[in-house]
């Protein structure tokens, strides 16, 4: 039996749905406050939210509209900043960053879901001096939502 060669490569979002918390790459933007929505039903509840006329669900995305306050648009998220990073599905934001040292350069790739505050981080290294990958750590825990503090941070592994 032979196995694959082919890696998993997850599908990526350019933005997150702020009802949802998924990721999305076509929807609706309100620019005040920034906010994202994949379907009209959720941009609709927002739009109720903060009308308090008596108006048709058209008569309200009409409003809206007419007064420059959302728009739909289409997301690649292969033109993020990268400093932006990108979502997977559930989620999960993905920031990728290069730093560099004299003898070593190190990938740093997090991973954080903002809906329950879990996080992973993972840090390649590589020498510079002999071109030879030096392997990596993964760091895994959870953030407080009330204080933004790292806690129960555990190294998975170092190989």
């Amino acid at each position: 039996m032979k196995s694959s060669s082919k890696r998993f490569v997850p599908e990526i979002y350019a933005r997150l749905c702020d009802k949802t918390k998924k990721g999305m790459n076509e929807g609706y933007y309100c620019e005040e406050p920034e906010l994202y929505f994949s379907e009209k039903q959720y941009l609709i509840e927002h739009l109720r939210s903060i009308c308090t006329e008596n108006l048709s669900d058209e008569e309200l995305l009409n409003k809206f509209y007419n007064d420059d306050y959302y728009y739909y648009s289409t997301w690649d998220p292969k033109e993020n900043d990268p400093d932006e990073g990108f979502y997977l599905h559930n989620g999960t934001h993905v920031v990728r960053q290069v730093l560099e040292s004299d003898n070593n350069e190190y990938e740093v790739i997090h991973h954080f879901n903002e809906s329950d505050g879990s996080f992973n981080i993972h840090i390649h290294r590589h020498s510079k001096l002999t071109d030879a990958y030096k392997g990596h750590f993964v760091y895994s825990g959870m953030l407080k939502p009330q204080t933004f503090k790292l806690s129960e941070v555990t190294r998975l592994s170092y190989e």
